[in-house]
């Protein structure tokens, strides 16, 4: 795990008695010496890990964002989203298509080669394979079309017209704004 972004420390508190996940996390003081991973979430048995918390504000770090403890608090929040979408397509035996997986995979790898100057030079890079490089990321990418399968699965059948949503920013209490 490299420690590229300094990336704020948090542990779940014991008794969730927080209305979201960001106020069941405290802040403590960064460890001594590396920090190297640790759990920080488990949903349906399936752990969250500091170090995607950090890869993922890495990647945000990397796009130009500034790293804040509320940015934390939502990317802790979009992990625990996600595990908790893929443990209902488990629950519901949702899979992801073979097909689909195959072919985000190799758009992903077409993308790689174009930013990094080819074939040859991505393998170079990961040290591997196109296929072995195909298989490291092939979880990754099925979890992430399943969590999209998912999303519309639940919200698909929602409709929601113009009128509806001025009629529910109208019922908002000024003083509540």
């Amino acid at each position: 795990f490299h420690n590229a972004v300094a990336v704020p420390a948090y542990v779940l508190a014991v008794g969730l008695h927080a209305q979201t996940p960001c106020q069941a996390i405290a802040p403590i003081a960064a460890p001594q010496g590396q920090y190297i991973d640790g759990v920080i979430a488990n949903v349906a048995g399936k752990i969250i890990l500091y170090s995607d918390l950090a890869s993922r504000l890495e990647q945000a770090r990397q796009g130009g964002e500034k790293i804040t403890d509320s940015l934390a608090c939502s990317s802790l929040e979009d992990l625990l989203y996600q595990q908790l979408l893929l443990e209902q397509a488990r629950i519901d035996s949702v899979t992801a298509d073979e097909n689909q997986v195959g072919a985000e995979l190799d758009r992903r790898i077409a993308y790689f080669e174009q930013q990094i100057g080819g074939r040859d030079k991505l393998e170079k890079f990961y040290g591997k394979s196109v296929t072995e490089i195909k298989a490291d990321f092939h979880d990754q990418v099925s979890d992430q079309l399943l969590t999209q399968q998912m999303q519309s699965k639940i919200t698909g059948d929602a409709r929601v017209t113009p009128k509806e949503v001025e009629r529910f920013y109208k019922d908002i209490p000024a003083d509540s704004l």
